[in-house]
């Protein structure tokens, strides 16, 4: 019998119990959309988890104070390391990995505008913090040189701090707001966005002036929030990590050797980790999907053994007109991956139709977003096939036991599911 005739009766096959195989392979339908609907989770968890990283900054290397857990050169363990402007130039000076270095202050300050006045944290900023921190206004501009040297009293919001002091309809840009009992200029708006890592509050939440009129106005001597840096390379960020160290230890005193002095924290091992477990969330999932499936053709697997118990006269007419074992397997088989094929298909159209679905809904920024997975959807086509091949093999052998002589003379005991 030719590929063609197999299909075909295949095909007649199917159709002749169409309620029946459909009821069946409905395990194959929904494990195959399962796949999908579970692969693309994945695929969405890990994209958020990586821009939820990747909006606070890319490939950033993040300097906090500490104290020494080690004496050296007369100095106790335990004394406090304090980060200052000078420290940004040690580092400068010292590392020859570190491609931009910048320092950060913050202040919790009082913050008003017409009726409304509450504590809201202030962080004092160079330019270089727009492209480190992914801080490029949505609206206006952010701080420029002419702002560091001059002073100048500008601010740039975050979103959710414009909410709350402007009107929906109201343009901050160029309106005043009172900063630390000082006005200050509105010059920019942030986007909104999710962020993973906040280290002193989300970007939404903060309020933006220029470092130096912070330092001028608000900080004094008082030490650096932190200290930003980048390396020419993310791959030598555990190299830079150890310079800044050696860099802060000439400039305070301590041992090199010291993690406790300086926190010294490269970001990218995080986005790493970060993105690793997320891959990890989606391959287990989808291995759930896959697992569905799985079971889903045990069903399929029970009705063809239905099937060859009904067929037993068929079957014997068949091999006494001279069809071998090999032209039974073969047609059991067949039938068998095209039922699950056609399950399947239906299956990946629901799949991607829940995906599309899923898509248009209107999901809160904080919950990841399904999209759809190319790999997702490679994994249930060949889970879908080597399942249906499988869900093919008990049935098919057993059809092709049957003897023409013990099929005509009905000295073939039928097969349920109840009993084998």
């Amino acid at each position: 019998m030719v590929l063609s005739d197999l299909l075909r009766q295949s095909l007649r096959n199917i159709a002749s119990h169409k309620r029946r195989n459909l009821f069946s392979a409905f395990g194959v339908t929904w494990g195959v959309a399962s796949i999908l609907l579970l692969a693309g989770w994945g695929v969405g968890v890990q994209h958020y988890m990586r821009e939820g990283m990747e909006s606070f900054g890319k490939d950033i290397i993040v300097v906090f104070q500490g104290h020494t857990s080690k004496g050296i050169g007369g100095y106790r363990a335990g004394r406090v390391i304090l980060l200052y402007p000078e420290d940004v130039e040690a580092i400068r000076a010292y590392s020859s990995k570190v491609k931009v270095v910048v320092p950060v202050d913050q202040f919790d300050l009082a913050v008003s505008r017409n009726n409304i006045s509450e504590s809201r944290r202030v962080r004092g900023v160079v330019p270089e913090a727009r492209t480190m921190r992914n801080l490029t206004p949505e609206r206006g501009r952010f701080f420029t040189m002419d702002d560091i040297e001059n002073r100048r009293r500008v601010c740039v919001l975050g979103s959710d701090v414009r909410d709350r002091y402007f009107k929906p309809d109201e343009d901050p840009l160029g309106k005043e707001i009172r900063i630390g009992g000082i006005t200050f200029t509105v010059v920019g708006v942030l986007p909104e966005k999710e962020q993973m890592v906040s280290m002193g509050g989300r970007d939404k939440d903060l309020i933006f002036i220029p470092f130096s009129t912070g330092r001028r106005l608000f900080a004094g001597r008082r030490p650096l929030f932190c200290i930003m840096a980048r390396s020419f390379r993310p791959e030598q960020d555990e190299e830079t990590v150890v310079e800044i160290r050696k860099a802060l230890a000439i400039k305070h005193n301590f041992s090199p050797d010291d993690e406790e002095a300086v926190w010294v924290i490269p970001l990218t091992k995080y986005t790493k980790l970060a993105t690793t477990s997320a891959r990890a969330i989606g391959i287990f999932v989808a291995g759930v999907g896959i697992l569905t499936l799985a079971i889903g053709s045990v069903g399929v697997t029970n009705m063809m053994l239905v099937s060859v118990s009904e067929r037993i006269e068929e079957i014997g007419i068949r091999r006494a007109t001279g069809a071998t074992k090999y032209n039974i397997i073969w047609q059991f088989l067949t039938e068998t991956l095209l039922l699950t094929v056609i399950a399947g298909g239906i299956g990946f159209c629901l799949g991607m139709a829940l995906l599309w679905l899923v898509t248009r809904l209107p999901i809160p920024d904080y919950i990841p977003t399904p999209s759809v997975s190319v790999n997702g959807a490679v994994v249930a086509i060949i889970v879908m096939v080597i399942a249906g091949v499988l869900a093919g093999i008990t049935p098919a052998r057993r059809a092709a036991a049957i003897a023409a002589a013990d099929a005509i003379t009905g000295n073939v005991r039928a097969w349920s599911p109840k009993r084998s």
